[in-house]
């Protein structure tokens, strides 16, 4: 048995091991990574205003007066943008810096070439795209294209540079007399402080317009470094709640069955002291063994969990973007401490509360406790009353929790009436409420409704199927009329200790609910792709998008090249926050709309000042008319006020983009600089080749069904990964069923002795003993189930309302299969404490238990 408890102890010391420290591998990762890819750049001062698409420059005289404070030792003026490097056929989107070659070299400490038609490349960008010095790339830049000679390769430090926030596969240096970014020189200045640890940035003086980020130290404290870490947390929640209800049941079982032993300790002088110490001494020997193996086994599996996130990364990773970098495995002592402390800290707290409790009982009393006495369960009418008074008042004064203040409600209820028919009454008059006054069609769609109603579905499913237990008692009486002893004893027990059944079966209920909820995504993932891929984006597999910072310099048509078949262009701007999508006269003869019926539309739409609507539920109401504000996308586009008749419909949630409107080309006025889109269908075996060709021109070339098999493969990896640790969480359920199971044969020996001595069989016995355990994963299971199926359902919604399908698709053979497997477990995980009940004999009911 206290293997048992070990074993189902360890889930959450290891899962909590196993997800922190993938955080302490990206922070120690990243601290390398300001000497390798940051150098002497400390920080850099911009105008405030500078945007994407907009810059600023910096004046002389602001130059110079930042470089005389005495915190700076050295600045560098620069001008940056968006650059994509062509090297033997391979691209790589990469940070344009234009400077002054002296200003470069007096900034490093280093004589660097940089004469025009010279540029230095990052180590990172040379070791992806094959090149070295001496050699000649072209560099892609928004005002144009330069071909220029490597004059050398930067291996660490400034020259590695990857971005503020190392987002860049590298950077490259160019002379401001090759950089075609922007006609501002310089927009931005790099700043080496004199103690780049101690500096003080709030005590260097700038004008208003100007501001400084300490780029080192943003980097470092940056809200990403673990936000992975807290991903994998949550996902591991499911497993480590599980963990921790085995602890909580048993820690306080165990507890409970030293009283005696206490009432004998205390007849023999020992003083509450020494017994609270004892307790403490039990609940460490259990729970610090078990805590310990959960740190050493968190830290092997936190490694494991670290490599297969990098392949899952690397698999999401374009290949513009370069390769993803593999970071060290890390494991900090904060993180060793705070697992260790997670799997003892709450045993400790139960053990020593039971302690006191006992210690505090006379002897006399302690000795008179059994074990399994039947205790009842209830709750205070003050405390009933409270969660009334908390639901109304939050339903009076917060109507956006007007959930959350019903679930108060109805707990305050369930605990004044204390009826299982009433419990299974309220829970089906609240799941009528979230499907008519609560449902996701009745209001905005929020994270906090989709969160509200996920714990609604929880309460309603925990709440029917626990009340279904003592129904099902009273429905077994008709069987013990028929001297039907298994499911007498069986029931007898399920009722006799509802709050222990109801933790048991939460072990199963969370961890099962887990896996449906996560096992439905990518299955609906799975419909989305393969849907989107037969359908496209109106029927097209190709689009080239171009790059608005381009346009910026040119305004030139998206040229047309070879194997493009059906090619349209659609231009694109902002209707009132909405896109717009203004299309030419191909697209309105060639574009496939799959919810259309009609198709007048097609040539109304032709007429100026006329518009597609569209629609996102068969419920919504399409106007007469449209009206607004039209401006463009990019800063400085133009905005122009508009008015279009709307001639037909087409529903959002059968395209794979969010375009609300469509209208003829002649509708859009030119007053409004829009982005140009190319739209075309390229067969498979040409797709190479039509995507290099845009890579050339500096525009975003995208194959439909590629980019959503990339990210599909991407977030099913992720899916499977966390799967894999929600399988983890079931050895504390199954544990819990064993030691549950095992302690029941040995605490309830002289009953079981008992009854074969007046008849029973031991085969009734164990039928029994069955019926208790398989009632438990039962209930645990309908409640994982059911749920599951509601809040996968809400959560499959609020992902794809904006995407495409939302037909909700339940995978019913993987769950079917999660089902029997934890059923067949189940069995083989009670056929020791089955044949430990066959070798009690009627002799063993005369013996003392306790």
């Amino acid at each position: 048995m206290s293997i048992l408890l070990v074993l189902g102890a360890i889930i959450p010391s290891l899962l909590t091991v196993s997800s922190l420290s993938l955080n302490d591998s990206i922070v120690s990762y990243r601290k390398t990574q300001l000497e390798v890819n940051f150098g002497q750049a400390d920080a850099f001062v911009v105008n405030n205003r500078t945007s994407l698409f907009l810059s600023f420059p910096l004046s002389q005289m602001i130059l110079d007066d930042l470089k005389s404070n005495p915190q700076v030792k050295n600045i560098l003026p620069a001008s940056e943008s968006f650059g994509r490097i062509e090297n033997n056929g391979r691209f790589l989107e990469v940070l344009v810096v234009a400077v002054e070659g002296e200003d470069l070299s007096n900034f490093i400490g280093q004589n660097i070439d940089l004469s025009p038609g010279k540029v230095v490349v990052s180590q990172e960008i040379a070791n992806e795209i094959g090149v070295n010095e001496g050699e000649t790339i072209v560099i892609h830049m928004p005002g144009g294209s330069k071909n220029l000679e490597v004059s050398h390769v930067g291996e660490k430090g400034f020259l590695n540079y990857r971005g503020e926030m190392a987002q860049y596969p590298g950077s490259v240096f160019v002379n401001v007399l090759d950089f075609k970014g922007n006609t501002v020189y310089p927009s931005k200045a790099y700043v080496d402080f004199v103690e780049s640890e101690n500096v003080d940035i709030s005590n260097i003086s700038l004008p208003s317009n100007l501001e400084i980020n300490n780029i080192k130290e943003d980097f470092l404290n940056s809200p990403v470094n673990e936000i992975l870490g807290y991903i994998v947390f949550a996902f591991s929640s499911f497993s480590i709640l599980a963990g921790l209800i085995l602890v909580i049941v048993f820690g306080n079982n165990f507890a409970n069955e030293q009283e005696k032993t206490v009432g004998i300790l205390r007849i023999l002088g020992f003083k509450r002291f020494k017994i609270l110490l004892l307790f403490f001494m039990e609940a460490l020997l259990y729970f610090g063994i078990s805590s310990a193996i959960g740190v050493i086994l968190g830290a092997k599996i936190g490694a494991v969990l670290l490599n297969q996130l990098g392949e899952i990364a690397s698999g999401l990773t374009f290949e513009t973007l370069g390769s993803f970098t593999v970071v060290p495995y890390e494991l900090s002592v904060r993180t060793i401490i705070f697992g260790f402390l997670i799997g003892i800290v709450i045993p400790l707290i139960i053990f020593m509360i039971k302690g006191l409790q006992i210690s505090n009982n006379s002897p006399v009393e302690s000795l008179k406790k059994d074990v399994e006495a039947y205790v009842p369960h209830g709750i205070n009418g003050w405390f009933s009353l409270l969660f009334i008074i908390s639901g109304v008042l939050l339903m009076s004064f917060a109507n956006e929790f007007e959930i959350l203040a019903l679930i108060l409600i109805s707990v305050g209820l369930v605990f004044v009436f204390k009826n299982p028919l009433f419990n299974v009454g309220l829970s089906v008059f609240l799941m009528i409420l979230s499907k008519t006054f609560f449902s996701l069609s009745s209001g905005a769609l929020s994270f906090n409704f989709i969160f509200q109603r996920s714990f609604l579905f929880g309460f309603i499913v925990v709440l029917f199927f626990t009340s279904i237990i003592p129904i099902l008692k009273r429905f077994s009486k008709v069987f013990s009329s028929k001297k039907s002893v298994p499911f007498l004893l069986g029931f007898s027990y399920v009722e006799r200790f509802p709050v222990r059944v109801l933790m048991l079966s939460l072990m199963f209920g969370i961890i099962i609910f887990g896996l449906i909820v996560i096992s439905s995504i990518p299955a609906n993932l799975v419909r989305f792709v393969d849907t989107s891929m037969q359908e496209g984006l109106f029927g097209y597999n190709f689009l080239v998008v171009s790059n608005p910072i381009k346009n910026l310099f040119f305004s030139d048509d998206i040229a047309v090249y070879e194997g493009i078949e059906k090619p349209t262009k659609v231009q694109i701007a902002i209707l009132d926050s909405q896109i717009i999508a203004f299309v030419d006269d191909t697209f309105l003869e060639s574009a496939i709309i799959p919810s259309e019926s009609v198709t007048d539309w097609r040539e109304e739409l032709k007429s100026k000042n006329t518009v597609l609507y569209g629609k996102f539920s068969d419920e919504e109401q399409i106007p007469e008319y449209v009206k607004g504000n039209l401006s463009s996308i990019t800063p400085l586009g133009g905005v122009s006020n508009v008015s279009y008749d709307v001639v037909g419909f087409f529903n959002l949630k059968d395209i794979t983009i969010p375009v609300k409107y469509v209208a003829s080309i002649v509708s859009k006025p030119n007053s409004v600089k829009s982005v140009d889109i190319l739209l075309g269908n390229v067969p498979k075996e040409n797709i190479d080749e039509v995507k290099q060709k845009y890579m050339s021109t500096f525009d975003y070339p995208i194959f439909i069904e590629e980019e959503l098999q990339t990210i599909y493969n991407g977030i099913d990896g992720i899916i499977s990964l966390a799967t894999g640790m929600l399988y983890l969480g079931l050895i504390s359920g199954f544990s819990g069923l064993a030691l549950y199971s095992v302690r029941s044969c040995i605490i309830r020996q002289r009953i079981i002795g008992t009854l074969r001595a007046i008849g029973s069989s031991s085969k009734d016995i164990t039928k029994g003993l069955l019926i208790e355990n398989f009632s438990i994963v039962s209930v645990g299971a309908f409640i994982g189930l059911v749920g599951g199926y509601l809040v996968a359902k809400d959560i499959i919604f609020a992902i794809f309302q904006f995407l495409g399908n939302v037909d909700f698709y339940f995978p019913l053979l993987n769950v079917v299969g999660i089902i029997g497997m934890v059923y067949l477990i189940t069995f083989l995980t009670l056929m020791i404490p089955s044949f430990l009940i066959t070798k009690i004999t009627p002799a063993d009911s005369l013996r003392e238990i306790g």
